[in-house]
């Protein structure tokens, strides 16, 4: 059963982030709201919210990861805002152009390029430039983070860097893509959706 607050916060917010809900009722707001004893604070959470700011911000990347920026920092920190900042860009940007790497590289342009996420998915684009095989790509996330790790299944990069893959090597071939970012594992039902 949840508290008075916490009720009206989950209603007007649609937020089910546990810990940012107690943090609320702690009279917390963003963005201590995010980090206060809140371990999930660079998981998927946040970016899984960003695909609406894309939506609404057709071909306004910039505009779609300041409204991400927002929402983010109410419950994540770091990588896991500027996951959500990533997607809303791209999302933005594929309104307006077909050409993924392109719109991946774009919407990079709106995160810090020295956050380890930045870094990550650079790392995806050049695998792409390079011409390697998306199971190449797929094994190397893999050895990078462990997806049996409590913390790496859900953090906010491997999640990010399977999206981008998925993006780029089946963008002419939307259902396989789906499939394949689903099968790469992860957070399979969260990578699936972008």
């Amino acid at each position: 059963m949840y508290s008075n607050v916490e009720e009206k916060v989950r209603s007007k917010y649609h937020i089910k982030d546990e810990e940012v809900i107690r943090a609320y009722d702690r009279k917390k707001i963003a963005p201590e709201s995010a980090a206060c004893l809140n371990p999930y604070r660079e998981w998927i959470g946040a970016q899984i919210r960003g695909d609406f700011y894309g939506y609404v911000n057709p071909g306004n990347p910039l505009e779609a990861a300041k409204m991400a920026y927002r929402d983010g920092a109410v419950s994540h920190i770091k990588n896991g805002i500027y996951g959500e900042m990533y997607v809303a860009a791209l999302i933005s940007l594929t309104a307006v152009s077909k050409d993924m790497l392109w719109n991946c590289s774009e919407a990079l342009k709106q995160i810090p390029p020295k956050s380890r996420i930045a870094e990550d998915i650079n790392i995806i684009l050049n695998k792409y430039r390079e011409k390697a095989s998306y199971e190449s790509v797929i094994q190397y996330i893999h050895q990078k983070y462990n997806q049996k790790d409590f913390f790496d299944w859900c953090y906010v990069n491997p999640n990010a860097m399977i999206v981008t893959a998925g993006i780029l090597w089946f963008s002419d071939q939307f259902g396989e893509a789906i499939i394949q970012t689903v099968l790469a594992g992860f957070d399979t039902d969260c990578n699936g959706r972008f």
